[in-house]
């Protein structure tokens, strides 16, 4: 017989189009309940958005966890060094960062997956495949086995990677980019 966990509470942390992503991937999990979003945009307070409501930003963090019963929060900024910066600061405060996987993905049983992570829709991760923390998959990617995935790095959409492909931490992988069998993804780095 097979237990399912608890409904937990959870908050993003980013009121933007990977907010909303991140929002969309947890519904249709269906194993949380999103209480709100989190964002340091003046505009954006006291406003709603994915018909849930803008608590306030970053500097309230842990009055708000406090206040609902928190569980895990989930950075919604696509940004991996701003990522990078963000679980920090919760780390420090011991607060959880949340990961999720879009039910329509296939991750490995043997695959590791870090804290911080976001797997979208129509993504493949192999056996013995490595996702460090905060690292950003995007749609339609496929990642074989035995590759690694530094940490807070950013997939694009429709990545392929074959075997034992290795990607530094903070990396941005291009969109529709191949990466034959033991590749070192080093000329596609971003800033």
């Amino acid at each position: 017989m097979s237990v399912k966990n608890p409904v937990q509470n959870v908050l993003i942390i980013g009121a933007d189009i990977y907010g909303k992503v991140i929002s969309e991937i947890i519904r249709a999990e269906e194993r949380h309940t999103i209480v709100g979003f989190l964002d340091d945009t003046p505009a954006k307070k006291n406003t709603s958005f994915c018909s849930l409501k803008i608590l306030g930003d970053i500097s309230q963090l842990t009055k708000i966890v406090e206040d609902y019963r928190i569980d895990l929060v989930y950075i919604g900024i696509g940004d991996g060094r701003a990522r990078n910066k963000i679980a920090a600061k919760l780390i420090a405060q011991g607060v959880p960062l949340g990961s999720c996987i879009h039910p329509s993905s296939v991750v490995s049983p043997s695959a590791r997956i870090g804290n911080g992570v976001i797997i979208d829709a129509l993504c493949y991760v192999g056996p013995d495949v490595v996702i460090e923390d905060g690292v950003s998959i995007w749609p339609h990617c496929t990642i074989s086995h035995n590759c690694i995935v530094g940490a807070f790095s950013s997939v694009m959409p429709s990545v392929t990677m074959a075997g034992h492909t290795k990607v530094p931490s903070l990396a941005k992988v291009k969109c529709g980019s191949v990466w034959p069998a033991h590749s070192l993804v080093a000329s596609e780095l971003q800033s």
